[in-house]
């Protein structure tokens, strides 16, 4: 099965059935179908099999209908995130060569500015919209339809979905067809969906998160589409499709709680709730369970692994409630598709590594015993292909045995369930977004004031993780928090800008001279 088959098989065996709804419109599987053929022969069109086609959107019917309709007519899908700063997603763009880019004037202007600077002039579309591809009536994939359909392979990209690397370069995930729908598999297994579902999804559609779209439709079932996550239009979306289940963050879950619009919602009117990102914290499930009345899962997961691979379930949550509170900071057990193996720790580098890059072993070739903390890793057909031009990291992240390097650290109990205890990767995930501490600290490092500075994630009861800069100010210099906030945001988006700082004497340094941000994360979570 290519992406583009599962609505074919929908539209097939349930063409009356939604497929997606936005505001007051709904589209049914057969009209679904139609437009994506629409959409993907517009494209064939106009740029060759293989280009890269760029959607810079805020969530949009179109948007949606890309994630199947671009690779069905055997072009490449990139998903840029609208939240970045225009520079920054003119750098993603440059990165995969983009031949088209599709969205609004007010999100693809300034980013086609920074591109002219650099010489580059994709073409432009502005969103089409459903209606208007239907009113297309096309037969197939013209120019060449058939022999685009026919030449289409498993293995062929399908999205690239960038991500920051811990350097804070940008890195292209690719995803293939075959990736994406066995992630979109594994979801719903994690996350079993009814025969009269109605799934409320609510995150950016430029995140990983957006195979759940993929999964639904494998599953005939419909979606209905946020613009944004607000509490007020997540009810109202959900009274008027009669949603009964959801994805949300436990960030978006918090803020649920937190709004007034919440307390007049039945509970019970939601059958089950996923979440991922982070893990809930019991006050927080405890809450939601009396509030919402539903049944929640956990997923464990990352755009190299097309979504989750692991998930805690509703029977571990209950447990939870029922007195095993410890449950709730396991990741689970992985998918049927999925394996899992925990590796020795690899060296961390030293203080002379100029590129602050943990080297790795090639091929580690031993595996920590039960209950050790280690790498995980992860193998399994959702694991994507590599990098997008990047062949060391792909080499460094992708072993030449199958295996995924998460960068996170963990451990597996007599069970086979897994424990997640730490990131290895410079990474920080705060309220669902990826966020390069190198990049973070590099930005810190060109401000007069700093001498030296460490940035990692510290536990956030509504964000999971919170951007947190550690400062040692020069001698004689203050470190303005206020100030330095604003040094970063006139560079980067501004969920990268620290929501925490803090100023020290100095920094917690490991045998080898590099900074142990282990301990001083250990250490900030502690304050």
């Amino acid at each position: 099965m290519l992406l583009g088959d599962e609505l074919d098989a929908a539209a097939r065996h349930a063409p009356h059935t939604m497929a997606l709804a936005y505001g007051d419109a709904g589209w049914t599987f057969a009209e679904w179908n139609r437009a994506s053929l629409a959409l993907a022969a517009r494209v064939s069109a106009e740029v060759a099999p293989g280009a890269r086609v760029a959607v810079l959107a805020h969530n949009h019917p179109t948007v949606a209908l890309a994630l199947s309709a671009v690779p069905r007519a055997r072009r490449v899908l990139s998903l840029p995130n609208q939240r970045l700063h225009p520079s920054e997603i003119a750098d993603v763009l440059a990165d995969v060569d983009a031949a088209l880019v599709i969205g609004p004037d007010n999100l693809v202007d300034p980013v086609v500015d920074h591109l002219s600077e650099r010489g580059s002039t994709p073409l432009r579309w502005r969103l089409p919209q459903i209606d208007e591809l239907l009113d297309d009536h096309p037969a197939g994939l013209p120019g060449g339809p058939a022999g685009d359909e026919a030449t289409r392979r498993p293995h062929d990209p399908a999205w690239i979905i960038h991500t920051s690397g811990t350097t804070g370069t940008p890195k292209g995930v690719v995803l293939t067809h075959a990736s994406l729908l066995a992630g979109a598999t594994t979801a719903l297994f994690g996350r079993p969906v009814g025969a009269t579902d109605t799934y409320l999804y609510p995150f950016p559609l430029c995140h990983v998160s957006a195979h759940n779209v993929l999964a639904l439709h494998l599953a005939r079932r419909p979606v209905v589409l946020a613009e944004r996550f607000e509490a007020g239009l997540f009810w109202d979306l959900t009274r008027r499709f009669g949603a009964t289940m959801a994805s949300l963050a436990p960030t978006m879950l918090a803020m649920l709680l937190d709004d007034p619009a919440t307390d007049s919602v039945p509970p019970g009117t939601l059958r089950a709730v996923g979440y991922g990102a982070s893990a809930i914290t019991p006050e927080l499930l405890t809450e939601a369970s009396v509030r919402l009345g539903c049944e929640f899962s956990g997923g464990y997961g990352m755009t190299e692994a097309s979504g989750n691979a692991v998930f805690l379930d509703a029977a571990s949550h209950r447990s939870a409630l029922g007195g095993e509170p410890r449950l709730l900071a396991a990741a689970g057990f992985p998918g049927p598709l999925t394996r899992v193996r925990i590796t020795p720790i690899p060296d961390q580098g030293s203080a002379a590594d100029p590129t602050g890059e943990a080297p790795v072993d090639p091929e580690p070739t031993t595996e920590v015993g039960t209950g050790q903390v280690g790498q995980i890793e992860l193998a399994g057909p959702q694991v994507a292909f590599g990098y997008w031009n990047r062949p060391e990291a792909s080499a460094d992240t992708f072993g030449a045995d199958g295996w995924l390097r998460t960068g996170d650290l963990g451990r597996l109990d007599a069970d086979g369930r897994l424990w997640v205890t730490d990131r290895l990767k410079d990474l920080v995930i705060s309220g669902g977004e990826n966020v390069s501490a190198r990049e973070v600290e590099l930005v810190l490092a060109s401000h007069p004031a700093v001498k030296s500075v460490a940035v990692v994630g510290t536990p956030d009861a509504r964000w999971g993780e919170v951007v947190t800069a550690v400062v040692v100010a020069h001698p004689g210099r203050r470190a303005d928090a206020d100030e330095l906030r604003a040094h970063v945001r006139n560079s980067l988006a501004p969920f990268k800008v620290p929501k925490r700082i803090e100023v020290v004497e100095a920094l917690p340094q490991n045998a080898t001279g590099k900074i142990d941000k282990i301990a001083l994360r250990s250490t900030l979570a502690q304050q």
